[in-house]
């Protein structure tokens, strides 16, 4: 069977093979044209619209503070470059993002919907480009025309002022102009932002206080009655946000066949789950790998108990490396209330030499003396967070209370698979009015935001293909006039020295995309 993303490719060979054969014919008719693998459609008319909101004392105010936003923006997108320049040669290759993941495109890149990102993406371009018309009008340029733009699909509109009347014009009133599209769209992103973390996230509240549940380890005993995208409501005695403080500091013996409730699409059901910390996955090359079957539950290590994470590191902690030791762990059949009993005997590994492969920054010469096996673990077998913490994630509170940790958190919920909000997690939610439309517009209104404010970003980056660029140079010259430098006073020298920082710009880029998947 052929993909979604087999079709989208066979569609865009297709796109562009018609227009390279029809390219001649569509350039003599007056108001289609051939840009690349774009359509464009030209108009004349119909620009009265510009005039209209151009007559708008606060349009010109609008372009004045656009300026500080883009300036701001371009320098931020820089130092943004730089870090992440510095943090990909940190990365191994196997756990870089795919490339198709850089590719903003609803319907290609997977994790960008195609509905909510289609509208978004439209919405964003025709704004962008007004902008740019509207403040060229605003202060006495002509536009040539306005039109729309095709890829398949309509993907957006653009505006053209007269070129000679562009580059003619002051070189303050021209860096205005080239400023308006961004800002607009980091000035949408932003109150759409303030929308959902301030109107809409107040407006709903969890059903069940509880955790949850992100994932479940594959053959633990919660795999056979949890799946992900539920909430554990209680744990034993245990309710409500006490169930994660349980989890991290259990004290109930492992194996021990604990009563739990479950909510999944609004029902709650009654399970029993044995209790104790399971092995999620091994690391290759060490003594776990060979000897461990992961969804197992660390019952004892020699004859000390095993009750949670914290119990199983201090264990390790006390036991010198390259010491024989003996593991009994529990497995689960399909009913995950009755377990079958393995002794496992092994050699411990060195905690001091795995840090110093895997985070040499947070090795320590204490690990020298402490054991590692080489596991990976999870209470019960599951993953997952408090339904507060849930609600104002995908909001997008976290941008604000988690400071710059949080507001990646924001922007990455749909490589997370948070955004569009997942029918289950929506589920566990009481929604202020009609479910299915406070979701769609929860979901429209941060798509708006998300790609609004990478659009913003985007063109605020001095590339010589984007707004950016010409600010760029605009602003160097005005600022060397300005300040007397004769250096860039010269429009040709700071056009260059524009376009050289455009070059840096792309060389970061690309050092990003590939130097994890060449060290």
């Amino acid at each position: 069977m052929i993909s979604g993303l087999e079709i989208a490719i066979l569609a865009i060979i297709a796109w562009i093979a018609i227009l390279t054969a029809s390219a001649g014919r569509i350039g003599k008719t007056k108001n289609f044209q051939v840009y690349g693998p774009f359509l464009m459609f030209k108009a004349v008319k119909n620009r009265g619209v510009l005039d209209r909101v151009s007559r708008v004392n606060a349009s010109k105010i609008f372009s004045k503070i656009s300026v500080v936003i883009v300036l701001a923006f371009l320098i931020g997108g820089i130092v943004l470059l730089l870090y992440e320049s510095y943090l990909a040669t940190q990365i191994k290759e196997v756990v870089s993002p795919p490339l198709s993941e850089y590719l903003v495109l609803p319907g290609i890149n997977k994790d960008i919907p195609l509905l909510y990102g289609t509208v978004a993406l439209v919405f964003s371009v025709v704004i962008h480009e007004l902008m740019h018309g509207i403040t060229a009008r605003k202060h006495g340029l002509p536009v040539s025309s306005v039109g729309a733009l095709f890829f398949i699909i309509p993907i957006g509109a653009f505006v053209e002022p007269e070129q000679e009347a562009m580059m003619a014009a002051d070189p303050v009133v021209r860096r205005r102009i080239f400023a308006a599209g961004p800002s607009i769209n980091i000035i949408i992103a932003l109150i759409c932002f303030l929308i959902l973390v301030f109107l809409l996230m107040p407006s709903v509240h969890a059903y069940q206080p509880g955790m949850y549940v992100q994932d479940v380890s594959s053959n633990s005993p919660a795999s056979y009655v949890i799946s992900p995208g539920s909430e554990l409501v209680s744990f034993g005695q245990y309710n409500g946000n006490e169930i994660l403080n349980e989890i991290q500091n259990s004290t109930i013996s492992p194996g021990t066949p604990t009563q739990a409730e479950i909510m999944n699409g609004g029902a709650l059901r009654n399970i029993t789950l044995p209790a104790g910390l399971v092995v999620s996955g091994t690391l290759a090359k060490y003594p776990a790998y060979s000897a461990i079957n992961p969804g197992g539950i660390i019952a004892y290590i020699n004859s000390t108990p095993i009750f949670n994470q914290t119990s199983l590191t201090n264990a390790l902690d006390l036991i010198p490396p390259g010491t024989a030791i003996h593991i009994t762990m529990l497995y689960a059949n399909s009913s995950s209330t009755t377990v079958t009993q393995v002794e496992v005997n092994l050699t411990t590994a060195s905690k001091y030499d795995y840090y110093a492969q895997y985070a040499p920054g947070l090795n320590s010469p204490s690990f020298k003396s402490e054991s590692f096996l080489g596991v990976t673990t999870s209470y019960l077998g599951v993953d997952g967070y408090s339904m507060d913490f849930m609600k104002s994630t995908v909001f997008g509170a976290d941008a604000i209370y988690g400071g710059t940790a949080g507001f990646f958190t924001t922007l990455s919920l749909p490589f997370q698979g948070l955004s569009p909000v997942p029918s289950g997690l929506a589920a566990l939610f009481a929604a202020p009015f009609y479910a299915p439309l406070f979701w769609f517009t929860t979901n429209m209104f941060f798509w708006v935001f998300w790609l609004s404010f990478l659009l913003g970003l985007t063109n605020a980056l001095p590339i010589l293909i984007t707004d950016g660029g010409q600010f760029l140079k605009d602003t160097l010259y005005i600022f060397g006039t300005r300040r007397k430098i004769k250096l860039l006073s010269n429009e040709k020298t700071a056009g260059l020295i524009s376009n050289y920082v455009g070059l840096f710009v792309i060389f970061l880029i690309f050092w990003e995309l590939l130097i994890p998947r060449i060290i």
